[in-house]
């Protein structure tokens, strides 16, 4: 579990954009390379700042790192599968994610990746490369903005849930999930994983009751729950393995189609009425920070 402190510089309107289970194999035909650099350049259009989701590479499942860490294999072969490993890495952050070095609160670690000898990982060099911190299995980020509406200081926080994901790959399974994670979590105004490819996405509402002096007021506070989406294409029209016509693990698994793309989350910093007052008989306001999902 980590926590971190992400600021966001200066008091521009904002988004947060999901970047995880591209899966790059290197080959671009089982990419959905086209939407995932008009999703990144939306992004940043957007003044969006990015959290990694996992499964960056297509390199080794957690059952495929066992079996080859444990074939008894001797140093020359377990070099090159690191540098394999690394290649990929490196073609994805120069061919996808470049433009977006410096614009990142974290990444996630996902189910495929390669640890290297010295213990490191591809998602690890991934971090490097975009000079972003690594978040590991779970995370809770707190984004600290400046805004002037927040009176002294101008500071503004609120904060978001991370996890690559786990089980079934259903929206309504995945929003379950998430319903039961954010039962959990106190203060906590989005919820995001991915592994699911699916972009389905929800508001839950949390209410607080407020007692003023003259009035009492309910004060709703949206919470977001999110499917983080992904660009590795589930179906490829004359897929071979080698010279075999064969379709990759989706159509051999009879499994539904993926949803390619992300969500684009909006912050929305709203002035608040409650419609009670304080001790000094005061309409009272209060700042909201919502976040809005536009899905691709």
């Amino acid at each position: 579990m980590e926590i971190v402190e992400f600021a966001v510089p200066g008091t521009k309107r904002f988004a947060i954009a999901t970047i995880g289970d591209i899966q790059w194999n290197g080959d671009p035909d089982e990419i959905n390379c086209s939407g995932l650099e008009q999703y990144i350049q939306r992004a940043i259009d957007a003044n969006a700042y990015f959290v990694g989701h996992g499964d960056y590479i297509d390199f080794a499942s957690p059952s495929s790192r066992a079996r080859i860490t444990g074939s008894g294999a001797y140093d020359g072969p377990l070099k090159k599968m690191d540098d394999i490993a690394m290649e990929l890495t490196h073609q994805v952050y120069n061919r996808f994610l470049k433009p977006t070095k410096g614009r990142w609160a974290g990444a996630l670690e996902g189910h495929h990746f390669w640890q290297m000898k010295d213990g490191t990982t591809t998602d690890m060099e991934l971090c490097r490369l975009l000079g972003t911190t690594h978040l590991g299995t779970e995370a809770v980020i707190e984004w600290v903005i400046n805004n002037p509406r927040a009176g002294a200081g101008n500071r503004l926080r609120f904060q978001t849930w991370h996890h690559h994901g786990w089980g079934s790959g259903e929206e309504s399974a995945m929003l379950l999930r998430l319903k039961k994670v954010a039962a959990d979590w106190d203060g906590v105004s989005g919820f995001f994983i991915g592994h699911a490819t699916k972009v389905a996405t929800t508001i839950i509402p949390k209410l607080s009751a407020v007692v003023g002096r003259k009035h009492h007021a309910l004060v709703e506070r949206r919470v977001l729950l999110a499917g983080t989406g992904g660009w590795s294409k589930g179906k490829v029209v004359g897929r071979r393995d080698g010279r075999v016509p064969r379709g990759g693990y989706v159509e051999r698994g009879g499994l539904r189609p993926v949803s390619l793309g992300a969500p684009l989350v909006d912050v929305v910093v709203e002035s608040l009425k409650t419609g009670y007052t304080d001790a000094s008989g005061n309409r009272e306001r209060h700042i909201v920070i919502a976040l809005e999902a536009r899905n691709r």
